[in-house]
């Protein structure tokens, strides 16, 4: 029977409600998880959004103060979706307390804070997960299946963007996201870091990045609501005008430790683009190539077909892939962001009762910000950059 874990989830906005269905969800999908989560108390910045939070999303409890959260005794789990700029704190606070901490990324707002993370974790021994979900997805899972099965091959390059257009309106407030002591970078590591997650898991660690950033909006309208309504029409901000000091657009290329090379890019201004999360990797006997907004397909291509047959051909995932027997009976019914965040989230649980790995943990969040340091220095000196100590 699966052990039930108190969750204490701090945070209630667009990955709070993610986090929350996953919970909800995760019980009937996997029944013989050896976790269950329990919804068991919500905080965020005041009385009303915190019980708000509480009835929308099924919490037996809240609070306004996330420290009551951590002096819990109840509390197994802690699960941070806030903005980033109090990632660090929170989970210090509650790896020393001795809770399992769950984070979204960044683990924090640069690399040397998020080492500090890493370590305060690594030293109270507990188990941590990132939120690196878009992984989790079946194709990704079936394409590193392929890929460690030597099906394409000694690979060749790696090609990964994230592209949408959220941002692109002038008349968009200035969000948290947009200010570098809030955000610590802009799409560089608010959108590209999945792309790098999505490369480290299928590739390897990345060696070197040679980048360049771009702002293309300097400055955008002081907000008059208190919270970031990311990817809504804008309603407008004050008349007042405030300096953006974070990148609009950016892009990376990276050379991996295995002498792969790659290009990455991401931009928050490509007009028509929703969440459009996209790599292809070039191997010796056959290619791979994924887009998000069509995750439940993947498409690969091999030299092992007849010649005239050749070209990238469609798999759509269905219970025969990792994950799929928790899902539908066919292929093609489909899952999607829900579905991925459940497995992050599931695969986090269970490690906290087995006392088995999580992937990815806290390591890889402090790693990916090592990569994203790198760049913005690559951007500032004009040349390639070692991403790690």
């Amino acid at each position: 029977m699966a052990k039930k874990l108190n969750v204490g989830l701090i945070g209630s906005g667009f990955m709070g409600k993610a986090h929350s269905i996953a919970y909800a969800t995760i019980p009937t999908l996997f029944p013989d998880a050896a976790a269950h989560p329990h919804r068991y108390i919500v905080a965020d910045v005041n009385d009303e959004l915190s019980k708000e939070a509480a009835a929308h999303f099924g919490f037996d409890k809240w609070t306004s103060n996330w420290k009551d959260l951590i002096n819990d005794d109840s509390v197994d789990v802690i699960d941070i979706v806030t903005p980033n700029f109090v990632h660090k704190e929170m989970a210090i606070a509650a790896a020393e307390a001795g809770k399992h901490v769950f984070c979204e990324k960044p683990l924090a707002l640069n690399k040397q804070e998020s080492k500090e993370v890493y370590e305060a974790a690594k030293k109270a021994g507990i188990k941590t997960g990132m939120g690196f979900n878009y992984r989790k997805s079946q194709a990704l899972a079936f394409a590193k299946k392929l890929i460690d099965q030597g099906k394409i091959g000694t690979v060749y390059g790696f090609r990964g963007m994230y592209l949408n257009d959220w941002a692109k309106d002038p008349e968009t407030p200035l969000s948290w996201r947009f200010e570098k002591n809030k955000a610590g970078s802009g799409v560089i590591g608010d959108q590209c870091t999945h792309v790098m997650d999505m490369a480290r898991y299928l590739l390897g660690e990345i060696d070197r990045v040679s980048a360049w950033t771009k702002t293309l909006l300097k400055e955008r309208p002081k907000p008059t609501a208190a919270f970031d309504d990311l990817g809504k029409k804008p309603s407008g901000g004050s008349s007042d005008m405030a300096p953006v000091d974070v990148d609009d657009a950016c892009g990376i290329l990276v050379e991996f430790n295995s002498g792969v090379m790659g290009v990455l890019e991401s931009s928050r201004f490509a007009t028509g683009r929703g969440n459009h999360i996209f790599f292809e990797i070039n191997g010796s006997k056959g290619s791979i190539r994924f887009d998000w907004e069509r995750n439940n397909e993947l498409w690969y291509a091999s030299n092992d077909d007849e010649f005239e047959e050749r070209g990238y051909r469609r798999i759509i995932m269905g219970p025969a892939h990792p994950n799929g027997d928790a899902f539908w009976p066919i292929a093609g019914i489909n899952t999607g962001y829900a579905e991925a965040t459940a497995i992050n989230l599931k695969d986090f649980l269970d490690a906290v009762v087995d006392g088995g790995d999580v992937d990815p943990n806290f390591e890889d969040g402090w790693r990916i910000e090592e990569i994203v340091d790198a760049a913005l220095r690559s951007n500032e000196s004009g040349k390639w950059e070692k991403c790690h100590e």
